[in-house]
């Protein structure tokens, strides 16, 4: 299944998205109804864990693969591009999985994935052996736009890391055994997807004459970057889990699966837009730029929306995770904020200076974990919830600044500060005032009318391009 308009992409994309969305939001809801916090945190810490080893081991060439994909070396295709970025990466999991087995027993293990044992190490080996297939397979799928197999391992995905934990905690409440026989399925079914495809993504180069320095180049940056981005999420776990304990760790898991589901409802976007900006960056620049516009105003929106009914959505959250809400909106910003860099800072990746992004996330992760060990002592979930909001701001105003050095896909500095003023805004006043939510809501109401009147000729643009023709956005 293999689409060509733009439109059809989103919109197929997007379903997916929101299907992923609402079986993550039922997971939860039972999960947390189910489970308790201390099992919950854990869970999350070890696919935390997995998702952080496996951008290890990826080493970048998972982005190498995304850049290179439509211009591979000469005399290459992009199956031996996939072979060439595949293979280092599987042997550097190899040599990985030695070292956590020689350490299968000391407390560092324990520390990093909640348990130990040799059993339980190699589980978490078979974790991220997965996860590295799905990363390569939903690259493909979706370079390729193939989007009903990439709906098919998007939806198995969470199925295999989140929702198969509610049949087998009921069976058993130990945390152990539920981590090792939902990887060994997850394992299972990553291993056979991927054979079923594997003449479409992979095949062995003929010749050893190509010239990948530059795909490797570009893997030698962008690697620190993926890694530091999974530790920017993993080491404030850490940070709680040995300072507030695991439970409160679960009440901050549930917190950030909030932020998974604006991740995950923005995803049809995000998927679709980093093929779409490789091919139409020279050709489609206005195009580009009134994407970045509904960006802007879709996250302020949606913001609005999810802090205004919070008390809707907690009610189906079990009654233990739902102290701290009135920070939810601080956490929030990080995912929105994630969004917006998705339109302002693709200038880096045309330019390949994957230097420049190493150096912002790497100052951004310095903020955030600074921030977190230095707040939480005194403001414990407050205080994680701040260090993220700070570091995400400072991520996005450095990845803008550099992204549009090379590239401008903003048409407006102004629109831009505005909008991302309003959307911290939105979250500082649900703070102050999460016990006088008619103040709240009053206000959040006078700034979305402030963002339509400011916004009227580009959301009035985006629905008639719809309304008229499905291809019109990409084309007017």
């Amino acid at each position: 299944m293999k689409k060509n308009s733009s439109s059809s992409e989103i919109t197929a994309y997007t379903v997916v998205a929101l299907l992923s969305a609402a079986l993550s939001f039922v997971t939860m809801v039972v999960l947390t109804r189910l489970a308790s916090e201390e099992f919950f945190g854990k869970i999350n810490k070890f696919i935390t864990a997995s998702n952080v080893v496996m951008s290890l081991i990826c080493m970048g060439l998972d982005s190498a693969y995304i850049r290179f994909f439509y211009e591979p070396p000469a005399t290459t295709n992009s199956k031996h591009l996939a072979w060439k970025c595949m293979m280092p990466a599987f042997i550097a999991l190899f040599f990985v999985s030695i070292v956590m087995l020689l350490l299968r027993n000391s407390p560092f293990m324990s520390l990093l994935i909640g348990s130990n044992g040799k059993l339980f190490v190699a589980t978490f080996s078979a974790s991220i052996f997965s996860l590295f297939l799905n990363r390569f397979m939903t690259i493909y799928f979706r370079m390729n736009s193939y989007i009903l197999r990439f709906s098919v391992i998007s939806i198995a995905l969470v199925l295999l890391t989140r929702t198969i934990f509610i049949p087998i905690y009921s069976y058993s409440t130990k945390f152990e055994y539920n981590i090792i026989l939902a990887s060994l399925l997850l394992t299972l079914f990553m291993s056979f997807f991927f054979l079923f495809n594997r003449k479409d993504i992979v095949e062995i180069p003929h010749t050893s004459s190509a010239n990948y320095s530059q795909v490797y180049r570009f893997a030698l940056f962008s690697s620190p970057v993926f890694l530091i981005t999974y530790l920017n999420s993993y080491l404030p776990q850490l940070i709680i889990s040995k300072n507030l304990g695991d439970s409160i760790l679960g009440i901050y898991s549930a917190a950030m699966l909030f932020c998974l589901g604006i991740q995950v409802l923005c995803s049809g976007f995000t998927t679709f837009w980093s093929p779409y900006m490789f091919r139409n960056y020279k050709k489609k620049n206005d195009i580009i730029k009134k994407v970045h516009d509904i960006i802007l105003f879709g996250s302020v929106l949606i913001l609005s929306l999810v802090l205004t009914f919070n008390d809707f959505i907690y009610f189906f959250v079990g009654e233990n995770f739902r102290r701290n809400q009135d920070i939810l909106g601080m956490f929030l910003i990080f995912p929105i904020v994630s969004i917006i860099v998705e339109t302002t800072a693709y200038g880096i990746s045309i330019k390949k200076k994957n230097e420049i992004s190493l150096f912002i996330y790497l100052i951004s992760t310095v903020v955030n974990v600074i921030l977190c060990y230095v707040l939480i002592l005194n403001y414990e979930l407050k205080g994680v919830a701040i260090a993220s909001m700070i570091s995400a701001i400072v991520q996005l105003i450095l990845m803008t600044y550099f992204g549009q050095k090379y590239y401008r896909s903003i048409s407006s500095v102004f629109r831009t500060s505005f909008h991302v003023i309003i959307l911290v805004l939105s979250a500082m006043l649900f703070y102050y005032f999460y016990d006088n939510r008619p103040i709240f809501v009053t206000a959040e109401i006078i700034m979305i009318i402030l963002c339509l009147i400011y916004d009227r000729n580009i959301v009035l643009w985006f629905f008639k391009a719809l309304k008229s023709s499905p291809q019109n956005v990409e084309n007017e």
